[in-house]
């Protein structure tokens, strides 16, 4: 049987995977692209995941605070409109904890659509632009703690490999990488679940986003070979979800 389960993968993968570019990728800040982000703030407040994020990163937030005793530096990767940003933010007023949020975007108008929303938010958070992916505004060591949502799957290979070495290297403590896991259940709970809340304007770009997503063994390599010095766990986690973690020692 185990050598059946490979073979069965590969073919599966070759009808699942796609390499087309999402919405917000291909066209950027359109009236539609808008309409997506719109509808996945919804499905993301609807399924709570991004306060569970918050919830997760916040022993480690508080572990630095403590250690460090100065603001806890965090860097969202992919940042969207700053959302998950502002939740951390709210911990941090509620736990009087300070904090230093920064985020970057990969498009111009992705950006410059953060800043606003931030601004309009009355966030205190550094928005960058960074159309090469290199994350070189940043110096190695400089965060305390970098984290994506739902970001690794939009990239190539090679590109995530970079990303990956990058939040190794610019965070002293702590990376967190949640995204979608490629499967074929994914893909249909996706659609089910955006069909029947009436998300049609994002349906299509999350089925899209699970079928380009990686595979837990795909990630372990990429990190293989980046020559990680240990402590990064890859895992699955419920419903469909990946998840990249090191935590601070």
């Amino acid at each position: 049987m185990g050598a059946k389960t490979p073979i069965k993968r590969i073919w599966l993968d070759k009808w699942i995977i796609s390499n087309k570019e999402e919405e917000l990728e291909s066209r950027g800040l359109t009236p539609k692209g808008r309409r997506v982000l719109e509808e996945l703030n919804q499905i993301y407040e609807y399924t709570g995941v991004l306060r569970k994020l918050v919830k997760t990163l916040e022993p480690e937030i508080r572990k630095i605070y403590d250690k460090e005793q100065r603001p806890v530096k965090i860097l969202d990767i992919g940042m969207r409109d700053g959302t998950l940003l502002h939740l951390i933010g709210e911990f941090g007023v509620a736990s009087r904890i300070p904090t230093e949020l920064q985020g970057v975007e990969f498009r111009a108008d992705l950006a410059a659509f953060a800043k606003e929303q931030c601004i309009s938010r009355g966030d205190r958070i550094q928005v960058y632009h960074d159309a090469q992916k290199e994350l070189k505004a940043f110096m190695p060591g400089s965060l305390d703690i970098v984290c994506s949502t739902f970001m690794l799957h939009h990239h190539t290979p090679e590109e995530v490999s970079s990303i990956l070495r990058a939040s190794f290297k610019l965070s002293r403590f702590s990376v967190y990488h949640l995204d979608l896991s490629r499967s074929l259940h994914g893909i249909l709970a996706l659609w089910i679940i955006y069909t029947l809340l009436g998300f049609r304007e994002s349906r299509s770009d999350s089925v899209l986003s699970c079928r380009r997503a990686f595979r837990k063994k795909e990630i372990e390599d990429m990190i293989g070979q980046i020559n990680e010095s240990g402590g990064v766990q890859v895992r699955r986690a419920f419903p469909f979800y990946l998840v990249v973690e090191r935590k601070q020692k």
